[in-house]
């Protein structure tokens, strides 16, 4: 069990650091860019870990047209501030 909560642990962290270097470059991101570009199906949850971590986000909602046609909101999240980092 310890070793399997490790690895998930693991690339739980590679998310966090995926979804943040993904805002740095693009500057925002959505809950799709996630999936597809960070593989984090759940970014509200990983963006309240790292709320915990000391980031602060801003977010909107947006408009636009699904894959059927019709109109959908989805939210924007782009980070206002991210942690000190510890000096070594």
């Amino acid at each position: 069990y310890q070793t399997i909560h490790q690895n998930v642990y693991r690339c739980s962290m590679n998310q966090y650091q995926l979804i943040a270097n993904y805002i740095k470059e693009n500057g925002t991101i959505t809950q799709l860019e996630a999936t597809m570009h960070c593989g984090s199906t759940s970014l509200h949850r990983r963006m309240e870990d790292m709320r915990g971590m000391g980031y602060v986000f801003d977010s909107r909602w947006e408009i636009g047209t699904n894959r059927q046609g019709k109109i959908t909101r989805f939210k924007v999240y782009w980070i206002i501030k991210q942690p000190k980092r510890k000096a070594k």
